[in-house]
């Protein structure tokens, strides 16, 4: 997407050859989505302890951050997810530094 914008492709232009076929190539690994749930409920019934885990990342192309709800109960675990946010990087340019700022907000 990135590409196409730094292009300045309009909405109604054919993609470049190059362009279009990494975009088959993301799309094609994009099937599994459609099989994907996620939970509504976060906490079990009973638990002992419990504990947000929370993860970011950064690139020169995106950034993303995600938490997950860890749930203990007579020494059994369920992890589940409870958010989780992915943006594109600025189109200027930006340090890994900048981005890793970016991904904690």
């Amino acid at each position: 997407m990135q590409e196409a914008w730094r292009g300045k492709i309009g909405w109604d232009e054919v993609l470049p050859v190059e362009l279009e076929h990494k975009y088959r190539l993301w799309e094609r690994t994009m099937h599994f989505m459609s099989k994907c749930a996620i939970s509504r409920r976060l906490f079990a019934e009973n638990y002992d302890d419990f504990t947000v885990h929370i993860f970011t990342d950064a690139s020169a192309y995106a950034y993303a951050a995600c938490a997950f709800l860890r749930c203990e109960f007579k020494g059994q675990v369920t992890v589940k997810l409870m958010a989780a946010k992915a943006r594109l990087a600025p189109m200027k340019k930006s340090t890994i530094q900048d981005l890793n700022c970016w991904e904690q907000l």
